[in-house]
């Protein structure tokens, strides 16, 4: 499991209690095509709609954590040391997917999803990287169509998604993954503040498939 809130603002903090220590790790920007299918009406007009899975990440693995355990309080130093790797991903303002799909027959959508907060559990840690992981998401997606009146889909979520890392080499990685996202159901062309049921006239369950590029590279910086 890679979420550790405790242990992540001890590393934050510590900076400003003691002296600095420069720390090289690498850095995953990962970056491909997605398809999303709506459960309900959305998919009888289109099939799938089109957008982009993005990640960015720093990797902190097994031994850069033991080198640098003493800017971990002690308390949390066993819970650290535990971990075969754990990732820090620096902002929650870079979107985990955006979607632009022009119409291909009556309807088109372009919008974004944030995932601010998940928690992981490695699978596979050998030759390649399986997780299943469940995150928090935010959506924004604005739906316009010849069948209904145009939608601001605006909600929060959940999400399980399975995720197959396939290194390439140590600066190249290729992944792709199954996203199943979770709504409070909103009624397709009613407003935001409509909500709908677990019908095929509500936006409720998208799924995503997606395929990554991952590039690596090493970043250094003070904590």
């Amino acid at each position: 499991m890679r979420i550790a809130l405790p242990v992540l603002a001890a590393l934050l903090l510590l900076p400003a209690l003691a002296s600095a220590e420069e720390i090289t790790a690498p850095v995953d920007l990962g970056i491909g095509p997605a398809l999303n299918w709506f459960t309900g009406e959305l998919s009888r007009d289109q099939i799938a709609y089109s957008g982009v899975k993005f990640s960015l990440a720093a990797i902190l693995d097994h031994d850069l954590i033991a080198a640098h355990i003493n800017r971990v309080p002690k308390e949390y130093q066993a819970m650290a040391l535990s971990w075969d790797e754990y990732r820090y991903r620096p902002t929650i303002l870079l979107p985990d997917s955006i979607t632009i799909s022009p119409k291909v027959s009556h309807t088109g959508m372009y919008g974004a999803t944030w995932r601010p907060l998940d928690i992981d559990f490695p699978l596979a840690r050998r030759q390649t990287n399986l997780d299943l992981s469940i995150g928090l998401i935010f959506t924004y997606t604005f739906i316009h169509s010849d069948l209904f009146a145009s939608t601001h889909l605006l909600r929060p979520g959940i999400d399980v998604t399975l995720h197959w890392e396939i290194p390439v080499s140590d600066t190249f990685l290729v992944s792709m993954g199954w996203m199943s996202q979770f709504y409070v159901p909103q009624k397709v062309g009613g407003d935001i503040f409509e909500l709908g049921g677990f019908d095929d006239k509500s936006i409720w369950h998208v799924g995503q498939v997606f395929v990554m590029l991952h590039f690596r590279f090493d970043y250094t910086t003070d904590i």
